[in-house]
């Protein structure tokens, strides 16, 4: 059955400013953002610090990784003026522009477009004889970790009259045409500039401006329907916040940005709920779970290289308030200040915006921050008398010696199996990005389990790449992953089987992304698997930018789910993916389904695939997809 539903600068000072405190506070990753209305405790925490500070206006929030938890806001649009700041305002974000840039970098990295080692020679074959020739090899990761060897030089205004595209072209030359300040890649140097080229590489390749593709392949998709870019609001209105300088002890409103050719690095504006989808993003990604890039590009952008603390646009420090290392950085256009801090392994992060450049905007945003983290800082809630506590995760082994996680305890009796695939075990099973179905089902006696898949966590051979890159590198060289993973899985199942965990009439699976590839040939393999969920799920590898130059294999063109279509006819299979995921080709998951359906007929079995197609927000599911495959899949269990 088809079923197609439409639903609709200056990162180092926050370094210091957050050393020293501690944080216990963890939110759930089911937790649907809440509306964007201002929260009455917080405003009462935040109009001290606004006061203290001399701020006109503050507004500061927490995120989970499904966006805003909760904001307040306090103070005043403009000083003097009667209007009230409020949490659906815009609020300029400074250098936190450049965290977009480079995450709009890495989406064209993923894309094939370009490298991170391509060079501004290759990019710029045409401007080969207007750059100094110590710059024809600087690379993409250079420009973003600001190893470049490129020195502002303030000429930011200096860049004639035509098109912004041209104004960025003539800025690189002028400055890229003299010697580096010092040799590229050899340190450390916050380059403004930098940034413009980086933004400048998106419009040669792309043709559109940085404004208008990074809207089209980021914003858009993320639902950020807020952005703009200067300062926020109507010349002379106040409608939106103005911008305050401190100017001999008082503030001074403003409504100035830098000039347009600065975009890349610094003109962002948006609504705090539409800045924590940005973020939500990031703290997905930095806990593995992210869905709009692979875990191996977040990593990228989350790791700076030996000797600094700068990745690509985050900052990246050790806290011990947040258990760990956190991203952060902070931007100012010198009338406004903006920080963000993200802490994985808490599970949040938290943001602040004065509408006040420093010193004010400055240690009021810093002191918010300070004040979110102490009120955070509360130790878990007791569990409640008769409740049962939260089961750990186990590392099991199979006499085989196939090692594997699972959640819950052993059973009394045999019990339903629900086998999840992703990633690596932890990040597979820990948290509900990828295991919320598992969750659910527990609570009807289910147990859940997951094993590394090929190239992921432990199941890394030495020598090659991690993830969907060591699938295409075992390929190339005539090893095939499926087939390991297909035989680990099944040993699994074998296992928890004999040893009475497991009731060999109730074994299902589900996957997301490579996962539901993974579940649904695992299914193929495997007659015991009930029925499996498959969450926008990979159903031809050469879809994938990975896998491009295998498209001719036959090994890798063998391993299309098409042809698993007669082995899966008739099981009960629930798919869901958006309606424009090119990271996996909704087409090619149509054409899948449709197969599955035509197989079941010829076979004279019941045609029990349901697609759901919903509105794509890029390579993700609805948020409510992972609930209603847990009913559908419940409704099995009897």
């Amino acid at each position: 059955m088809f079923h197609t539903r439409i639903l609709l600068t200056a990162f180092v000072s926050l370094v210091g400013l957050l050393g020293t405190h501690r944080l216990a506070y963890s939110q759930s990753a089911g937790a649907e953002p809440v509306a964007a209305t201002s929260d009455g405790e917080l405003e009462k925490l935040l109009e001290p610090i606004r006061a203290e500070h001399k701020s006109p206006g503050l507004v500061a929030g927490i995120v989970g990784r499904t966006g805003l938890v909760k904001v307040a806001a306090v103070g005043l649009r403009k000083a003097g003026a009667p209007e009230r700041l409020t949490v659906n305002d815009r609020f300029h974000l400074g250098s936190d522009t450049k965290a977009m840039t480079a995450t709009h970098l890495a989406l064209l990295v993923e894309q094939g477009k370009l490298r991170w080692d391509s060079t501004l020679a290759e990019l710029f074959p045409r401007l080969q004889a207007d750059l100094h020739p110590d710059f024809q090899s600087v690379t993409i990761s250079q420009l973003l970790l600001h190893q470049a060897g490129i020195q502002d030089d303030g000429s930011f205004f200096d860049v004639g009259n035509g098109t912004v595209i041209e104004q960025r072209d003539m800025l690189m030359k002028r400055i890229l045409g003299r010697a580096p300040a010092h040799p590229p890649g050899s340190k450390f140097v916050y380059s403004n500039t930098g940034y413009i080229v980086a933004g400048h590489v998106v419009e040669e390749l792309c043709g559109k401006s940085w404004e208008e593709q990074i809207a089209v392949d980021l914003f858009q998709p993320l639902g950020m329907t807020t952005v703009g870019y200067g300062f926020p609001g109507t010349k002379d209105q106040v409608d939106q916040p103005w911008g305050h300088k401190p100017t001999f002890g008082t503030m001074l409103p403003l409504q100035i940005d830098n000039p347009p050719v600065l975009g890349p690095a610094g003109r962002v504006h948006c609504s705090p709920a539409d800045w924590a989808r940005f973020i939500a993003l990031h703290l997905n990604g930095a806990r593995g779970t992210g869905m709009v890039l692979k875990p191996e590009t977040f990593q990228k952008l989350h790791t700076p290289p030996a000797g600094s603390d700068y990745a690509l646009g985050w900052g990246r420090v050790a806290r011990e308030w947040a258990g760990g290392n956190v991203l952060l950085h902070s931007g100012s256009n010198t009338v406004w200040y903006a920080t963000v801090v993200i802490a994985p392994e808490k599970d949040l992060a938290l943001f602040a915006i004065a509408n006040a450049g420093p010193p004010n905007g400055q240690s009021a945003t810093a002191a918010a921050l300070a004040a979110l983290i102490e009120q955070t800082a509360k130790p878990p809630a007791a569990v409640p008398t008769g409740a049962a506590p939260e089961v750990p995760l186990q590392f099991l082994k199979t006499p085989r010696g196939t090692r594997f996680g699972i959640v819950g305890p052993k059973p009394p009796a045999p019990a339903p199996l629900l086998f999840v695939f992703a990633n690596d075990i932890r990040t597979t099973l820990q948290g509900d990005s990828y295991n919320k179905i598992g969750r659910l089902l527990s609570a009807q006696g289910a147990i859940t389990v997951a094993i590394d898949l090929p190239c992921h966590g432990e199941n890394v051979v030495a020598g090659e790449p991690a993830g969907l890159d060591g699938w295409a590198h075992r390929l190339r060289n005539g090893s095939n992953p499926v087939t390991s993973l297909v035989a680990d899985a099944t040993d699994v199942v074998d296992y928890l089987i004999a040893e009475k965990f497991a009731d060999p009439s109730k074994v299902f699976a589900c996957g997301t992304s490579r996962g539901g590839f993974s579940a649904l040939h695992f299914a193929a393999a495997d007659p015991r698997v009930r029925s499996v969920a498959a969450f926008a799920p990979v159903t031809d590898l050469p879809a994938l930018t990975e896998f491009k130059n295998l498209a001719d294999d036959p090994t890798t063109m063998g391993l299309a789910l098409l042809h698993q279509s007669q082995k899966l006819a008739g099981r009960p299979i629930w798919m869901c993916i958006g309606n424009h995921d090119e990271r996996v080709d909704t087409e090619r998951a149509i054409a899948f389904s449709r197969a599955v359906v035509k197989a079941a007929v010829a076979a004279g079995k019941p045609a029990a695939i349901e697609l759901h197609v919903m509105t794509s927000l890029g390579h993700r599911t609805h948020p409510t997809a992972h609930d209603e495959a847990a009913a559908w899949m419940a409704s099995q269990l009897k």
